[in-house]
C-alpha cells in the first residue's frame, strides 16, 4: 500500500522489500521493489484514487494483462487489495529495465531500422491483445519502452477496451491521447484493431521525424485535425528517410480504417518485405531491396521533350489510397515502347472503351457544295423568310368584370392560405421536442459576460456557438454563428444562470436533439467544479459522426445541459442552445 496522506514513511507492500518511487501521477504511483522469495525486481503500480469506478477499472487492467501474456507486453504477477480493506490496491508486475520512447525522443528522431524493430515487436504484442478481443486505445511513445538490447514492451492497459465485455467501464467518455488518437476514436465511433494500428502509425511518424504530426493550442483542435487534416509529409520534416518506410507509415495513418492495414499480420508482412538494412527480412542487394531515399522535396524538373524515348515516372497523390508496389515485368515479356507525346485535345465525356482499342473520334459529315449552298439559303428549295409586319393582331375580347373579381378573390385566398400554412409549419417546428425557445432571453446585467442570457420562463442560461474555440472572457459577438456547414468546426460555450454547485459523476449531462429527435446523451465524468458557471462545448467533435450521417438539407441541433442531484425528483436545466447545420 502507499503511505497515507500527511506521512512520509516508506510504503509497505507485503513481502516485497525496498520500494523506491519510479513515477507518480494523479491516479497513483509506480515503485520498484525486490521479491526476496524469487530474488528478482518487480514493479508495483499503486492506485490512490479510491472511487469504485476507478478501482474496478484498475482491476480490469490486471485481468486484461493476465490473459494476454506475450514477450512484448508487461506481465502481471498478482493484484492485492479488496473493497473491505483500507489499503490502496496495487498490482505487482514485471520490472523492465528500459526507457519510454518519449524519453528517448528528447535526444532526437530514431533511425529507421530502430523504428522498424519497435513497430514489429509492438505489432506482435498487439496481435496477442487483439486475438483476445482487447483494444489498447492509448498506443503512444510514453506507453512503449525499449531496453538497451532492443527488446520492446507495451505498457498501460488501463483504458483498454474489451470488445466482448458486457459493460464498458469508460462510459461515453472519449478516452485516449488526442495527439495519437484515431479519427474514429476522436469522433466516438466504434473501434477495432485498426484503431491501434493508426495510433502506432502516428507514433512511428513521431519516431522518424522527432515531432508529432498534429499540434494545436487545445486538445479538441488536435482531435479535429486527426479527423480532417491529411498527414504532413515526412520528407518535409526530415531528410534521408527511405520511401518504403514512408509508405508504410502513411498507410498506417490513413483516415479511413478500410485504407489501413486491416490487422497486425498485414503490417508485420509489410515490415518483413523491407531489406535487412532497414530492419526487414529481405536480403540486401535483391531486386526488392534497392534503396529508395528521397531528400526534402524540391521542385521537380520540367518533363523531357517529346523526342525523348524514355518517359519519366510520375507519382499520383491520391489521399488515403494504399500504396501499390509495381511488379517487375516477367522474363520474356516485351517492354512497351514509349509513345510520342500527343497534341492536347479537348476533353471529352468519359465513354466505355474496349481494352486495347483507341476510341474513335467524332467525325463531321462531309461538306458538299449542295450542303453548303443549302446552308447559305441558295439551294433550289426556297428558304422561308422571317415574318413581316402585317398590321396589328386581331383584337382579343376582354374578360368581363365578374371574372376579374373572381380571379382577384381566388388569388387573395391562396395568399392567405399560404401564409397560414407557413405559420402553421413554423409553429409545429418550434413545438418539436427538444427545441430551444427563441424568445424570452434576458441579459442579467453586469458583471455577467456580455453574451450571457437567462431564459425568463425557465431560469436557465444560454449557449453560443462559433467556428473557433470560445475562450472565457474573450467572447466576441461578431464571431458567434447559428448556421454551420458540415466542413466547418463547431465550438460552443454555455452560460449557467448560477454556479453548478456540488455534483457527483453522472449528475450533469448533455442531451443532443436533432430535428426534434433525441440523438445522444453525454455524461460529464469527472464531475464539474462546484463553482463553475460556464461550460465549454465541442459539438463539432463530440457529434461529428452524427453530422456526417445527416441527409442533405437543413438540420436543427438543440443542446441541453441538465443536472439532477441525488435528492432531486426532476432534472434541472442549466443551459440550452441551438444551431443549424446545412448539408
Amino acid at each position: 500500500m502507499s503511505a497515507p496522506e500527511g506521512r512520509t514513511s516508506q510504503p509497505s507492500f507485503g513481502r516485497y522489500r525496498d520500494p523506491s518511487l519510479l513515477g507518480q501521477g494523479g491516479m497513483g504511483a509506480v515503485y520498484k521493489a525486490t521479491d526476496p522469495q524469487l530474488d528478482r525486481f518487480v514493479a508495483i503500480k499503486v492506485l490512490t484514487h479510491r472511487e469504485p469506478k476507478y478501482v474496478e477499472r484498475f482491476r480490469r487492467e490486471a485481468q486484461v494483462l493476465a490473459k494476454i501474456m506475450h514477450p512484448s507486453i508487461i506481465q502481471i504477477y498478482e493484484i492485492v487489495g479488496s473493497d473491505e480493506e483500507q489499503l490502496d490496491p496495487y498490482i505487482v508486475m514485471e520490472y523492465f529495465e528500459g526507457k519510454p520512447l518519449d524519453t528517448m525522443l528528447k535526444m532526437g528522431p530514431l533511425p529507421g531500422k530502430t523504428m522498424v524493430n519497435i513497430l514489429r515487436q509492438t505489432a506482435e504484442g498487439l496481435k496477442k491483445a487483439h486475438s483476445n478481443a482487447v483494444i489498447h486505445r492509448d498506443i503512444k511513445p510514453a506507453n512503449i519502452m525499449m531496453a538497451a538490447n532492443g527488446d520492446v514492451k507495451i505498457l498501460d492497459f488501463g483504458i483498454a477496451k474489451a470488445l466482448d465485455a458486457k459493460k464498458d467501464l469508460t462510459g461515453n467518455t472519449v478516452l485516449g491521447t488526442p495527439y495519437y488518437m484515431s479519427p474514429e476514436q476522436a469522433m466516438g465511433q466504434p473501434i477495432d484493431a485498426r484503431t491501434d494500428i493508426y495510433s502506432l502509425g502516428i507514433t512511428a511518424f513521431h519516431l522518424l521525424t522527432g515531432k508529432r504530426p498534429f499540434e494545436a493550442k487545445s486538445k479538441v483542435d488536435v482531435m479535429l485535425m486527426q479527423v480532417k487534416n491529411p498527414l504532413p509529409s515526412i520528407h518535409d520534416s526530415v531528410q534521408g528517410v527511405d520511401d518504403r518506410l514512408v509508405k508504410i507509415v502513411e498507410r498506417m495513418c490513413a483516415k479511413q480504417p478500410q485504407s489501413r492495414y486491416q490487422n497486425t499480420d498485414e503490417l508485420v508482412a509489410a515490415l518483413d518485405e523491407l531489406p535487412k538494412s532497414l530492419g526487414g527480412r529481405v536480403p540486401d542487394g535483391s531486386g526488392d531491396s534497392q534503396p529508395s531515399v528521397s531528400a526534402k522535396r524540391a521542385p521537380q524538373p520540367p518533363p523531357p521533350p517529346p523526342s525523348t524515348s524514355q518517359e519519366r515516372p510520375v507519382k499520383a497523390s491520391t489521399p488515403n489510397v494504399p500504396p501499390v508496389r509495381a511488379e517487375a515485368p516477367r522474363p520474356g515479356t516485351p517492354r512497351p515502347a514509349s509513345s510520342p507525346a500527343a497534341a492536347p485535345v479537348r476533353a471529352q465525356p468519359p465513354q466505355a472503351q474496349t481494352p486495347g482499342r483507341t476510341p474513335r473520334q467524332p467525325t463531321m459529315p462531309p461538306v458538299t457544295p449542295a450542303r453548303a449552298a443549302q446552308a447559305m439559303g441558295v439551294s433550289g428549295t426556297p428558304v422561308p423568310r422571317p415574318d413581316v409586319f402585317r398590321g396589328p393582331p386581331a383584337a382579343v375580347p376582354k374578360p368581363s368584370r365578374a371574372w376579374v373579381g373572381i380571379v382577384i378573390g381566388a388569388v387573395a385566398g391562396l395568399v392567405i392560405a399560404g401564409g397560414a400554412l407557413v405559420w402553421f409549419l413554423k409553429a409545429k417546428d418550434a413545438n418539436k421536442p427538444g427545441r430551444v425557445p427563441a424568445k424570452g432571453w434576458i441579459y442579467p446585467g453586469a458583471p455577467a459576460p456580455p453574451l450571457k442570457k437567462v431564459q425568463a420562463n425557465g431560469g436557465y442560461g444560454n449557449c453560443v456557438f462559433s467556428t473557433k474555440p470560445i475562450e472565457a472572457g474573450k467572447e466576441e459577438a461578431a464571431q458567434m454563428r447559428t448556421i454551420f456547414g458540415t466542413n466547418e468546426g463547431i465550438h460552443g460555450r454555455c452560460y449557467f444562470a448560477h454556479q453548478v454547485g456540488p455534483n457527483k459523476a453522472g449528475e450533469v449531462w448533455q442531451e443532443l436533439w436533432v430535428d426534434g429527435v433525441k440523438r445522444a446523451q453525454i455524461i460529464y465524468d469527472p464531475p464539474l467544479p462546484n463553482d463553475d458557471d460556464q461550460l465549454q462545448l465541442e459539438p463539432g467533435v463530440q457529434h461529428a459522426s452524427r453530422i456526417n450521417e445527416l441527409p442533405s438539407g437543413k438540420h436543427v441541433f438543440s443542446l441541453w445541459i441538465y443536472r439532477q442531484g441525488e435528492d432531486a425528483e426532476n432534472p434541472e436545466p442549466l443551459a440550452a442552445g441551438e444551431f443549424t447545420v446545412r448539408k
